[in-house]
C-alpha cells in the first residue's frame, strides 16, 4: 500500500501559487509590451529581464510540483518487455540518480549565486539583482531533489 506525505500537499499548493504568478506576470508584461510597441510605438522598459525572470521562476518552481504529482518526462521504451519486479528496481534506480542530480545541481546553482552576490551581479537595463534569483532556483532543486529520494524507496505522495 502506497504511504502519502501530508507536508506533500502544502508545498504543491506553495509552488504552484509561486508558479501561477510568474506566469501570469510573465503574459501581463508580454501584453504590454506588444501593446505599448504596436500601438504606442514604445515597448515596455525592461520587459525581456522580466519575462526572464518570471520564466526561471515558474520552471524553478513548478519542479518540485512536477515531482511530488508524478509528472516528469519518462521514456517507456523498455517497460512492454521487463518485468515488473525490474522495473520497480529501475524506477527506483532512476528516482535515486535524479535526486541525486537535483541536489548536485542545488549545491553548484548556491556556489554560483554566492558568486552573483559577491560581486553584485544584476541585469543590465533595470539593475534586478541576479543572486535572489540564483538563490531561488538553488532551493526549489533542493526541494524536488529531496522529494525524489523517498521515491525510490516506495514512497508515494497524495496527488
Amino acid at each position: 500500500m502506497a504511504r502519502g506525505l501530508d507536508w506533500s500537499g502544502r508545498l504543491v499548493a506553495a509552488v504552484g501559487i509561486v508558479a501561477a504568478v510568474a506566469l501570469v506576470g510573465m503574459t501581463l508584461v508580454t501584453v504590454i509590451d506588444v501593446i505599448g510597441r504596436d500601438v504606442f510605438n514604445s515597448p515596455l522598459a525592461g520587459a525581456d529581464e522580466l519575462t526572464v525572470f518570471a520564466l526561471a521562476i515558474s520552471v524553478f518552481a513548478g519542479l518540485p510540483l512536477a515531482v511530488v504529482r508524478g509528472r516528469l518526462i519518462r521514456v517507456e521504451v523498455l517497460h512492454q518487455i521487463l518485468s515488473a519486479a525490474t522495473l520497480r528496481v529501475m524506477n527506483a534506480f532512476t528516482n535515486l540518480i535524479s535526486g541525486t542530480f537535483l541536489i548536485f545541481c542545488s549545491w553548484q546553482l548556491t556556489k554560483k549565486a554566492g558568486s552573483l552576490a559577491s560581486y553584485g551581479d544584476s541585469t543590465v537595463f533595470l539593475h534586478l539583482e541576479t543572486a535572489p534569483l540564483a538563490y531561488l532556483m538553488a532551493i526549489t532543486c533542493l526541494i524536488s531533489g529531496l522529494l525524489m529520494l523517498p521515491l525510490a524507496f516506495g514512497v508515494e505522495y497524495r496527488r
